[in-house]
């Protein structure tokens, strides 16, 4: 779903859906209008399990205000479902999202933290356009950094860094940790990619170049340290679950 060009202030955008030979979907661009101006960038669209889209904008008034985060669904024909979009800022002026994350079952959910209280809550946005929230600070994930907040095999995932190094945990759909292992590689960046298939997960370390491979049940698969040549690391999945890796200064792509 690419989203394109901008007019008036940077406050209306217009979507276009493609195939994957880049076809156009809709017989003409569906329009975005946006009350914040100037300058409203899209951040991230995450696909909803029922065909809908999450839009995750950021906006911010001037240099040093502060920055909003607004969310919108769009369903798969580019209608809006929601008559006006949820402002983070308005709703509560003291949380901060760090993770948007597909719901289980419907919506879209908000890892967020709040600077007033240092509480640690998740908000889930109903594809109606109602929010409640979960307070999960009492969990270890909430007190520390996390890289990576997915849905997967109907649980969700959490990577983050505590005392005891890289932690990954799996969650109920209620947020509570059901199983929580430390990923056996040491890792002091701010970047690490994870893509799960058929039970397992690839992790993959783009400042260190280290690539594992984890069992469900936090058990090592494989490990591997890639060469030196990879500049600004890039990787992906493809769909039979091949790991894919490439550089932006190397010309090959190798698969694991």
């Amino acid at each position: 779903l690419p989203i394109s060009k901008t007019e008036l202030e940077e406050r209306i955008i217009y979507a276009m859906k493609l195939n994957e030979q880049g076809e156009y979907q809709w017989a003409e661009e569906k329009k975005i209008v946006l009350e914040q101006t100037p300058f409203v960038r899209l951040r991230e669209v995450t696909k909803l399990d029922n065909n809908n889209y999450a839009l995750h904008f950021v906006h911010r008034d001037l240099k040093n205000s502060p920055l909003e985060d607004i969310y919108e669904i769009m369903d798969e024909s580019g209608n809006i479902l929601w008559n006006q979009p949820f402002n983070l800022r308005n709703y509560n002026s003291g949380l901060i999202s760090y993770f948007q994350v597909n719901d289980l079952a419907s919506g879209v959910n908000l890892l967020c933290h709040n600077e007033d209280n240092d509480q640690t809550k998740i908000l889930h946005l109903a594809l109606d356009g109602n929010v409640t929230e979960t307070d999960v600070s009492n969990y270890s994930y909430a007190n520390n950094q996390s890289y990576k907040f997915i849905t997967y095999n109907n649980n969700y995932y959490i990577l983050y860094q505590d005392n005891s190094g890289l932690i990954f945990s799996k969650l109920n759909s209620i947020f509570e940790p059901i199983n929580t292992f430390i990923v056996p590689f040491n890792h002091s960046g701010s970047y690490i990619n994870l893509y799960p298939y058929n039970n397992e997960f690839y992790f993959v370390d783009s400042d260190h170049k280290v690539i594992c491979k984890i069992s469900d049940s936090g058990s090592l698969l494989w490990s591997i340290n890639l060469n030196t040549d990879y500049n600004h690391l890039n990787s992906g999945i493809t769909p039979n679950g091949d790991l894919f890796v490439l550089g932006k200064d190397n010309n090959s792509v190798d698969y694991f």
